[in-house]
């Protein structure tokens, strides 16, 4: 799937708007020290331009990845919902953010006994 770095020049000119590809922001997560606070399901994260949500939705894939290794069945739906509620944004673009996370999560679910 092909994505969308600029999605016009008029919004690169007026508010500097590029988006980061996935495979810089695992490149990016991926920096030591940087990685294993992804792997703390306590650690907050704040992401102040969030545009369509690449680095939320990493860091929940990966803190949702160290519930799984960390925690037993369970305690998953308790451990997720702390995860998922350690990341934060302030941009307002709100409801793209809400799907791609929920979806996401989602497709988390526990694994049956």
């Amino acid at each position: 799937m092909k994505e969308h770095l600029i999605k016009s020049k008029h919004r690169v000119q007026k508010h500097g708007e590029v988006f980061t590809p996935s495979w810089m922001v695992q490149k990016m997560l991926d920096t030591p020290g940087v990685k294993e606070v992804c792997e703390n399901i306590h650690a907050t994260f704040l992401e102040p331009s969030a545009g369509d949500g690449n680095f939320l939705e990493a860091i929940l894939e990966r803190k949702l990845n160290a519930v799984v290794q960390q925690y037993d069945q369970r305690n998953w739906k308790t451990k997720s919902l702390i995860a998922l509620s350690s990341i934060y944004t302030v941009e307002d673009r709100k409801k793209l953010r809400q799907a791609r996370m929920s979806a996401s999560r989602l497709s988390w679910s526990a694994p049956l006994p």
